[in-house]
């Protein structure tokens, strides 16, 4: 597979870097979808709001992306611990 540019620098980018550029790609194709050229309007309000939500909810996720990591990491450990055969 040949790897583009873009992908060769998000794949060295820290995590959160990588999760908010692919949420922006969501929002990026959402919007072109409802270009003005396209459906020869402007955006309606609930579409505005809907818009502002998914924004909302991207970012709530890359502030809780640390401490879901941790948490993550945590029962990973737990699980490896418990799957190890007693003697």
């Amino acid at each position: 597979m040949v790897e583009t540019a873009r992908e060769a620098r998000l794949s060295t980018a820290p995590k959160g870097a990588r999760l908010a550029a692919g949420l922006h790609s969501v929002i990026k194709k959402w919007l072109s979808y409802r270009e003005h050229e396209l459906l020869g309007r402007a955006l309606t309000t609930d579409e505005a709001r809907e818009v502002t939500h998914m924004a909302r909810c991207i970012a709530a996720i890359m502030l809780l992306s640390p401490a879901l990591d941790t948490n993550y990491l945590a029962v990973k450990q737990a699980v490896a611990t418990l799957a190890q055969p007693s003697q």
